[in-house]
């Protein structure tokens, strides 16, 4: 799992993550949101993004670095504990 903040540059802002199909064309999971310090764990297919949100990402910790390696996406992020 990685943690990361949406950008004003990156794909995802003032998207879903079903318009982008996140999961099918990246096999990247999004699992939490969090607005404002709130954390958001329902309803994240259709929940829009914006710039500043904090999200976190499961996916195969092998090739997920890679996937996330266009700057664009998400110039920084962390792994999180298992």
């Amino acid at each position: 799992m990685i943690e990361t903040v949406v950008t004003t540059n990156s794909p995802l802002l003032r998207r879903a993550a079903e318009s982008i199909a996140l999961h099918e064309r990246h096999s990247v999971n999004l699992l939490e949101i969090s607005r404002s310090g709130v954390w958001l764990t329902q309803g994240l297919r259709d929940t829009k993004r914006n710039a500043g949100d904090v999200i976190v990402l499961q996916g195969p910790l092998d090739i997920l670095p890679e996937r996330l390696s266009d700057g664009s996406w998400f110039p920084q992020w962390r792994r999180l504990p298992s």
